[in-house]
């Protein structure tokens, strides 16, 4: 099957199994940013970050002519639907734990959720699965510039 993957300027091409992946170039910045600002939880935030934990994403055609991605889970050749990482705290702890292998994130709940991951700083969100994703970026991201 010969799979053709349109790209953006922010995209690169892959291979997986024979089948073209598209790969998208991900600034760590820009997803810290919106987890900052977002008040509730975004799918859209949710992809960015499952691309940060290796996901990929297969570009198939689907019915009609269009389009359709299929996600990929990281060390597996396997399709399946990418956790929701800001709105569940199982899956942001998922997030947290793939990126930060051996490394505790602390979170209070009150009016605003607080988090901090080892190595990283005390962040705040409304959205208590946001908060631990956030913290675990921003401590991945320090530990990165160390490096």
């Amino acid at each position: 099957m010969t799979v053709r993957a349109s790209l953006r300027s922010n995209e690169r091409r892959s291979k997986h199994n024979g089948r073209s992946v598209c790969i998208m170039k991900i600034s760590l910045d820009d997803i810290i940013t919106r987890l900052e600002r977002t008040r509730s939880p975004d799918r859209a935030v949710d992809f960015s970050l499952a691309r940060v934990v290796g996901w990929k994403v297969l570009s198939v055609p689907g019915d009609g002519g269009k389009r359709k991605d299929l996600w990929i889970v990281p060390g597996s050749d396997e399709p399946d639907k990418v956790p929701k990482y800001t709105s569940s705290l199982d899956a942001a702890k998922q997030f947290a734990d793939q990126l930060l292998p051996n490394n505790a994130v602390a979170v209070t709940f009150g009016d605003e959720i607080e988090a901090i991951a080892e190595g990283g700083e005390r962040v705040r969100s409304r959205v208590g699965a946001v908060a631990i994703c956030l913290a675990a970026l921003s401590a991945y991201q320090e530990a990165m510039r160390k490096v």
